[in-house]
This record gives structure tokens, sequence and C-alpha cells, in this order.
């Protein structure tokens, strides 16, 4: 099931509330693109629509998938939600989430879900359910991180001064992950972030050591056509 919530978001930036769309229930066999932002740290992530600056909704998360039998549990420490409240809304989230199951397919780890302390300590018990080498994760994850502070930046100049800080760490996994998460936004309908990513590309093929280097092969490659 895809668990989708309207909530009020105040924002850190300018201050300004607005409606944001968060989930709340990941299940990875049915909400596979859900799965794949709360591993990227995308998960919640909501944009100002007053002042374009970024924040990630505080919510309490339950994660499930079926084939790893994992069911686990995050309450945000910043929600600061007494235990029994804690447990009121876990609760009513797993009656929701089993709702949608066959009695038949019911599994005794259901009843008891684990529970992370932290969104890191979550992902990391994903990870480890799927195989997954950590250390390829928290280089996607810088990547994100990085795409996330050009989306944050304030003009072109910025824009700029942050390529050149960061220029070593602009090579060829940091623009298919900047042209992934532009595509993202277009398959979202978020045109105007995707707008945005379009100019960032530029900018960073024009600014930086990568971007320079893929310009002149391209026009080696169309010269070598021409000829």
């Amino acid at each position: 099931m895809v668990k989708l919530i309207q909530q009020t978001i105040r924002c850190p930036a300018c201050g300004q509330p607005y409606n944001g769309e968060i989930r709340t229930i990941i299940d990875a066999g049915q909400d596979p693109q859900g799965k794949q932002m709360l591993i990227a740290g995308q998960l919640n992530v909501q944009q100002c629509p007053h002042c374009g600056s970024t924040t990630r909704a505080a919510a309490p998360i339950l994660y499930h998938d079926a084939d790893k039998e994992l069911l686990i549990s995050f309450v945000p420490m910043e929600l600061n939600m007494p235990r029994d409240e804690q447990d009121r809304v876990i609760g009513s989230m797993l009656n929701e989430l089993t709702a949608s199951i066959p009695k038949e397919q019911f599994r005794a780890y259901m009843f008891k879900p684990r529970s992370a302390l932290t969104m890191q300590g979550l992902v990391n018990q994903i990870l480890e359910a799927d195989g997954i080498d950590p250390q390829k994760v928290e280089e996607q994850r810088k990547r994100l991180q990085l795409v996330q502070m050009f989306l944050d930046a304030s003009s072109v100049e910025a824009i700029q001064a942050l390529a050149k800080e960061f220029d070593e760490q602009i090579d060829e996994s940091f623009f298919q992950t900047l042209s992934m998460f532009g595509q993202r936004m277009v398959e979202e309908g978020q045109m105007q972030i995707a707008q945005r990513v379009g100019a960032i590309q530029q900018i960073l093929l024009n600014e930086t050591t990568y971007g320079k280097g893929l310009q002149e092969e391209m026009a080696r490659s169309e010269a070598a056509v021409k000829e």
C-alpha cells in the first residue's frame, strides 16, 4: 500500500506554513519508489512554495517488506512524542497495514515490529536485510546531499561557488545522480524543480573540471562525425 497524508509544514527558512504530502507507511512490495526515496535520504523532503527552501517533514514511519519478513517502526525524536503516544500511533499504522494483508499471509513478525532510533538506523536495517553494501549507499547519499546543496543555492553565483568548492566530487556518477533526480521530478510533476536541475546541470558543465572535459569530448565527437 502507498500511504500518503497531508501535513502542514512550517518552513524553517522563511517561517511560512504550507501543505505537504508525506509517506508514513512504506510497503516495499507495493511502493518500491518509497523504499528508494527512504534509502536515498529523500523521503518526505518538501520544497517551500514561498522561498524554495527544502526540508524533511518529521513523521512516524512504518516500513514493511514481506519478502524479507521485515517490519520496522521509526518515530523521529524531534516530535517529542511520549512513549504511550508512540505506541498508539504505531499501533494504528500497523492496523492499517495489516488490514490490507490477507489473513492467510499473516506471519509472526507482523505482530511485533522492530524499532529504529534514527532514520539512518532504519536505513541500515533495510540494507542489511537486502545484503547491500552500506558504503555504496553512503556514497550515493552524499551525492544526493550535494544535489540538495545546489538546489538550495540562492543564486547563480552561489552555485558557481559550490561548483568550485566541490569540484573533485562532481564526476560522472554525480551527473548521473543529478540527471536521475531531475527525471524523477518530471515524473512527479514537479516541473519547477526539474527546470532548476537542468539549469544547475548547465552551470556545472561550464564551471567544473569534469563538465568542461565532457564538453570537450562531445565537441571532438561532433567534429569527427562531420569529417
